[in-house]
């Protein structure tokens, strides 16, 4: 994930702890169903379905953490942390084309 992702993107992918691949957020991304301020705005005719929302809104945290803790996303990584990791695993993809057989 990089910048926002919102809507059935966000949501259409088995977890990690389904046998999914892992959800890797690079730093500083939104994900979510819509943007909060459009949440908002929606709810803000419903004092009570808009407080419910405000209330649950409290509990996400800006560094994902809410994503990692219940397994929707594995890490958040800086840039240069997922270039490094992507670096190394398409190494390693060359590596097994040269040492074996196997067709990718």
């Amino acid at each position: 994930v990089h910048g926002r992702c919102y809507g059935g993107a966000s949501i259409v992918c088995f977890p990690y702890f389904f046998g999914g691949q892992p959800v890797i957020a690079l730093e500083g991304s939104n994900i979510g169903i819509m943007g909060n301020q459009i949440i908002s705005k929606l709810l803000s005719t419903s004092k009570r379905l808009h407080s419910v929302w405000k209330a649950n809104a409290e509990l996400e945290r800006e560094d994902l953490g809410d994503y990692i803790d219940v397994g929707l996303i594995e890490k958040v990584m800086t840039i240069e942390e997922f270039r490094k990791s992507f670096d190394t695993k398409l190494q390693m993809l060359k590596n097994v084309g040269q040492n074996s057989s196997t067709v990718l």
